[in-house]
Formats: structure tokens, C-alpha cells, sequence
């Protein structure tokens, strides 16, 4: 068998994704993705036909890549692909020789991929992972139907409320510095629930370098 010819200009688009949100074309030949392109720029109708011309395949996904360590979120509109996930991983092994944990994300509108603005996966999965617990106690709060339990569902109903899903600029960033580290309520729900303000605060710190 051939060993497989390491893909350069791939391996350079997908580190780069990892510091700021790239476009993405996935060449696929019905199930499976035979070609992956990672850029900053746009891609044109040219050099997107080229691609599936020499890759043989019948069928192309494009869309924004935001990757945060090994997540790489590939967004796209609408319905979710039917290419599994697996495939991803497998074809950037073999052409990147990168071991990532690619997933796809439906998105309403992608994120942006121009300069200055920063890159939220992090910030995402925080906030994603903390709401998830906050409404596991929520229900469970729920369930025993204590006298104090009206009151800590205002609570972590309030918290999860005012986790801005994304802070793009210096000042959502600096608000819930705030909120998190100084309001009353988020130590409370942090006491009797988990601590969220820890993650959510080392994600938050991730965005700083790009918001100020």
C-alpha cells in the first residue's frame, strides 16, 4: 500500500483554525469525504469545482470550521450532513496526520471568520456544559419539592439566563466578568449546585486578547 502524501496547505488551515474561526470545503463522494479545504478566505466557485474535479468527487459541504484543542466544530446551515463524523476524522489523520474530534454544529449563521473578532468555541462549550448542569439540579430541585425550592429555582433559572451565548465585544466580556465573579446569586447557585463560575470565567479569560 502507498503511504499517504501528508497534505500541507490542509495541516496549516487546521492549525490555524484553532486560533480563529477558517472556511471550509469538504469534497465527498457519496458517504464518504475524499478532499478536506481549510482557509481564511472565501472560496470561489473555481477553485471549488477544481477540487471536487480532482478529488472524483460528486457532492461538496462548505461552511465555517471553528476549533478550540482537539474540538473541531464544522458548521453548517440548515440540516446536519449525513457524512459521519467518524469519516472526518479518519481522512484528516490520513492527510493531516492530526488526531481531532471533529463534529458537525447547525448554526442559524456562521461565525465570522474576519480579523478582530474572537473565537468562541471555548466560551461555547462552558457555557453549553454548565447550563446542561444547572438544569439537571433545576429538575432535580424540582423533584423534592422543598420549601426552599421555589426560591433556588428563581436562581438557576436567573443564571442561566444571563449566560450571553456570544460575547463578541469588550464590554459583554467585562459584564460577565462581573456577574460572575461579584452577584450574589451566582455564588449561591455555586454553592448548592456547582461550580460553573470557575469554567465559565477560564473560558472568558480566552476572549479577552481578542476583544481588547
Amino acid at each position: 500500500m502507498a503511504e499517504a502524501i501528508l497534505d500541507k496547505e490542509l495541516v496549516e488551515g487546521l492549525n490555524a483554525a484553532k486560533k480563529a474561526p477558517r472556511n471550509y470545503a469538504l469534497v465527498v463522494k457519496g458517504t464518504n469525504p475524499v478532499k478536506l479545504l481549510v482557509q481564511k478566505k472565501k472560496f470561489q466557485d473555481g477553485e471549488l469545482a477544481k477540487a471536487k474535479t480532482e478529488a472524483k468527487g460528486n457532492d461538496i459541504i462548505t461552511g465555517v470550521l471553528v476549533a478550540s484543542g482537539t474540538d473541531f466544530a464544522f458548521q453548517v446551515l440548515g440540516e446536519e450532513p449525513t457524512i459521519k463524523t467518524t469519516k472526518i476524522k479518519e481522512l484528516i489523520a490520513e492527510q493531516a496526520e492530526m488526531s481531532v474530534k471533529p463534529r458537525w454544529e447547525v448554526v442559524t449563521a456562521f461565525t465570522s471568520t474576519e480579523d478582530g473578532q474572537p473565537n468562541l468555541a471555548a466560551w461555547k462549550a462552558a457555557r453549553e456544559a454548565a447550563i446542561a448542569q444547572l438544569r439537571e439540579v433545576a429538575q432535580e430541585v424540582a423533584a423534592a419539592n422543598h420549601e426552599d425550592s421555589a426560591a433556588a429555582l428563581i436562581e438557576l433559572k436567573a443564571v442561566i439566563a444571563n449566560l450571553t451565548a456570544e460575547p463578541t465585544t469588550p464590554q459583554q466580556v467585562t459584564d460577565l466578568e462581573r456577574y460572575l465573579g461579584e452577584d450574589d446569586v451566582v455564588l449561591d447557585v455555586c454553592e448548592f449546585a456547582h461550580d460553573v463560575r470557575t469554567p465559565l470565567l477560564q473560558a472568558l479569560a480566552t476572549l479577552k486578547p481578542t476583544t481588547t
